[in-house]
């Protein structure tokens, strides 16, 4: 994958080739300057139209605990895969 416009109030892009099946993409966020609070307006785009859209990164991570999906310090985890077999106390 091709990412682009990596910086402080820029928006950051990533070009994923066709062809593939991504079940989820991992993005590091590193070094004592970026901390995931600073992860906001998060978007899934596919031929330009919005799949999925978090305020933040907080969002999308209450969405991932949600559904017990793994995260690493270090990283922001968007998932494309539903795990239906996973059964909720409040559901």
């Amino acid at each position: 994958a091709a990412i682009s416009n990596v910086g402080a109030g820029l928006t950051a892009t990533i070009n994923c080739p066709l062809g593939k099946t991504y079940d989820r993409i991992l993005l590091a966020y590193t070094g004592t300057s970026v901390t995931r609070a600073m992860l906001k307006n998060i978007q899934v785009l596919i031929n330009g139209k919005p799949v999925q859209i978090f305020s933040d990164s907080d969002e999308l991570q209450k969405i991932n605990d949600f559904y017990d999906r793994a995260d690493n310090a270090g990283f922001v985890t968007l998932y494309f895969v539903l795990n239906w077999t996973i059964q909720h106390s409040n559901a």
